[in-house]
């Protein structure tokens, strides 16, 4: 069954909405900062726009198989 307008709506705005400043501390800030202080000469590749450009692209490609 394909979502109406009105119900597309609701899932934008209680569920992805709440969801982006929680993803952006814990998976993306707080992870390159624990990277760069617990591996400091190994975390140079571990930054916020690569666990971004990660994240993404994981999610894009789990979506299809309801990831």
């Amino acid at each position: 069954m394909i979502p109406t307008w009105a119900q597309l709506v609701h899932g934008v705005e209680n569920a992805v909405l709440p969801q982006i400043p929680l993803t952006l501390t814990n998976a993306i800030i707080v992870t390159a900062a624990a990277s760069k202080q617990l591996f400091p000469v190994g975390a140079q590749r571990v930054t916020e726009r690569n666990l971004s450009v990660t994240t993404g692209v994981g999610n894009l490609l789990a979506a299809p198989f309801g990831g």
